[in-house]
């Protein structure tokens, strides 16, 4: 399930977000101060901004938001009452996906934000509440950030894709030609991995040259 951080301080308005997008868990926020510094405890995949907002406007909270450690340029939609031309050109510039405004139909909003999340590259996966950001090497559960080397990810990679993978196969995947060196570092780097990734309730084993990504 997709979530979506959503800061407004106008509640009506998250209860009709609510009606649109329920197959999207949402974490709400009235108050921008609030959100500012909270969205640093949350994983979340796209960002809605109400822009007139109280002691700090929506491109103030997309700032201070942007520099956190945990953002990872997801996409970010502002809310508009108006069609403003100079508002939608700020809100493009600073780099969000789009601006969407009241008289817009819902319907038609849900759908650029479909089209938008379909249009992603294959560089972030869900498993079990488990988050896998492949490009930057992090995985995340519940606000918890774990960082892995890139010879680790690639192989969580490769192990998540398929769930059960040849070892010969998986060390042709992350070493290439170089199998030698594969056979002596592979039982090495699964152990540092499984150091990391076992606090979060999996484990990759590897068993009569079988290579496997459970739950403990």
């Amino acid at each position: 399930m997709k979530t979506i951080l959503y800061v407004d301080d106008n509640p009506e308005k998250m209860q009709e977000l609510k009606k649109h997008f329920s197959d999207f868990k949402i974490i709400f926020f009235s108050n921008p101060l609030e959100a500012s510094f909270e969205a640093s405890f949350h994983d979340y995949d796209i960002l809605f901004l109400d822009i007139m907002m109280p002691f700090l406007d929506g491109f103030g909270v997309y700032d201070k938001i942007t520099s956190l450690k945990n953002y990872r340029k997801q996409p970010t939609f502002f809310i508009s009452d108006t069609n403003d031309e100079e508002l939608m050109l700020k809100a493009l510039q600073l780099g969000a996906e789009d601006l969407l405004t009241s008289d817009m139909p819902w319907s038609v909003k849900r759908q650029r934000v479909l089209n938008k999340l379909n249009s992603l590259p294959e560089t972030h996966r869900e498993w079990d509440g488990i988050k896998f950001n492949f490009l930057d090497s992090i995985i995340r559960k519940e606000g918890e950030v774990i960082e892995l080397t890139r010879k680790e990810m690639l192989l969580m990679k490769n192990v998540y894709e398929k769930k059960m993978i040849l070892k010969e196969e998986l060390e042709a995947n992350v070493w290439g030609a170089e199998t030698s060196m594969a056979k002596n570092n592979l039982a090495t780097h699964l152990s540092n991995l499984n150091k990391k990734i076992n606090p979060l309730g999996i484990k990759v084993k590897s068993r009569r040259g079988i290579v496997t990504l459970n739950q403990l």
